[in-house]
Formats: C-alpha cells, sequence, structure tokens
C-alpha cells in the first residue's frame, strides 16, 4: 500500500511539474534597442551619453547601465568622442549615486567616464587655485569651476595632452 500510494504521489508531483510552463524571459535592458543597430566604436556611440542613467558607485559595482557597459567595452574607440564632448554643455540627468547636480551636462559624463576608464586622476589636470579648492570642497569644486567660460576648453585641451603623452602629463600650465 505505502508502494502504491508513494508511486502515486510521485507521478502526480512529475505530471505537475511537467505542466508547468517555464517562467518568462527576463526584460532587455533599457536603451539595448538604441545601441544594437549603432556601428560600434564609432563617434555614434558618443550619441548615447544622455542615454547613461546610473554610473557604477564603486568600481567592484555590477554593471547594470547598458550604455555605460557599451562605451566601456568600447573605450579605446570612442576616446576621440569623449574627449569632444568634453565641452558639451547638453543637459541631462546626473547619473551619480551620492551627488546630484540639477546643472550636469553631458560634457560633465564625458570628463568623467574618461577619468573612469582610464584612470585620469580626477582633479590633476586643473589649474592650481581649483585643485586647491577641490582639496578643500571635493566635487563641488568641479561644478564650480567647470561652470565659468573657458574651462571645459581649458579641461579639453589637458585631457587631449594628457593621452598624447602616454597618460604622463602632470599638472602645470596649459599645454
Amino acid at each position: 500500500m505505502e508502494r502504491l500510494l508513494l508511486g502515486t504521489l510521485l507521478s502526480l508531483a512529475t505530471t505537475a511539474c511537467a505542466s508547468t510552463p517555464p517562467p518568462p524571459p527576463p526584460p532587455p535592458p533599457p536603451h539595448t534597442e538604441l545601441f544594437e543597430a549603432l556601428p560600434r566604436g564609432t563617434t555614434a556611440s558618443c550619441g548615447l551619453l544622455p542615454k547613461l542613467l546610473e554610473l557604477p558607485f564603486r568600481p567592484t559595482d555590477p554593471i547594470l547601465d547598458p550604455v555605460y557597459r557599451l562605451l566601456r567595452d568600447q573605450k579605446d574607440k570612442v576616446r576621440d568622442c569623449l574627449q569632444d564632448s568634453i565641452t558639451s554643455t547638453t543637459p541631462m540627468p546626473d547619473p551619480r549615486h551620492m551627488v546630484k547636480a540639477d546643472d550636469f551636462t553631458v560634457g560633465d559624463l564625458a570628463y568623467m567616464l574618461l577619468v573612469d576608464y582610464y584612470g585620469i586622476p580626477f582633479a590633476e589636470l586643473w589649474p592650481s587655485d581649483a585643485r586647491a579648492d577641490y582639496e578643500k570642497r571635493g566635487a563641488v569644486a568641479y561644478s564650480t569651476w567647470i561652470r565659468k567660460p573657458g574651462n571645459r576648453n581649458y579641461l579639453q585641451r589637458r585631457v587631449r595632452a594628457w593621452f598624447e603623452s602616454g597618460g604622463q602629463y602632470r599638472s602645470g600650465g596649459d599645454p
């Protein structure tokens, strides 16, 4: 009797499991359709900067944003367009976790991605007075300094010089 009951229960369990449909696949990450059709490694990829919604907080954090992942995976191919974008004042939502700026721009993101992808010390290429302010006030100093006329062009020249020197260009005078 026990064997018959056990056999019946196993048969019912197998039938129930076999008839349960598998769960649906997870939805694709946001913006997948935007970059699937883009030619890889072209300046078209920098057109996606305003679509980047989330920067990883720490280097060990999982990369959830597909635009960040695409640009990071193509970093050597999009490096020039990221440098070109430093001067952009096109507004966009701030993708950082902690500090949220109401006046965040595509140029700010381009600079932050270059810092992240290539290890440029964040304030090293700034003029000495802005670096000193950064030591006192942190990231707020960047927002204050970069909004002044001409400073985006200055930073762009300094970043280009840093790459041209193989990352050895140090703080000091204007390139």
